[in-house]
């Protein structure tokens, strides 16, 4: 209850829930972003698919034994964009040509 009158205390100091800043609703629509905007996000997008999409034909074909840890726990990696499928084809798979060195 305390909270509460704190947040609403608050809202109205700040002009009635206007941001700090002016930052209220400074997310851009895809409308208001520049041509090159637009395209280093849909270049970044189709990386970041591409990367998911490999590691996860590769995960669901590779055998278990050529795995570093069990393919249930790769899986939940996978998700985690972008780092996730990247640590995967890194270092998860085994090489198949034995020891390396």
């Amino acid at each position: 209850m305390v909270m509460r009158e704190v947040e609403l205390m608050a809202v109205r100091a700040n002009g009635g829930g206007r941001c700090i800043g002016g930052r209220a609703g400074s997310r851009k629509r895809w409308a208001d972003l520049t041509e090159r905007q637009r395209a280093a996000i849909l270049v970044l997008a189709s990386v970041e698919l591409s990367l998911t999409a490999t590691a996860a034909v590769d995960l669901f074909y590779r055998p278990q034994g050529r795995l570093r840890g069990r393919k249930a726990l790769w899986w939940p990696v996978l998700v985690i964009q972008p780092f996730g499928p990247i640590a995967y084809l890194i270092m998860a798979r085994r090489r198949s040509g034995g020891p390396a060195g």
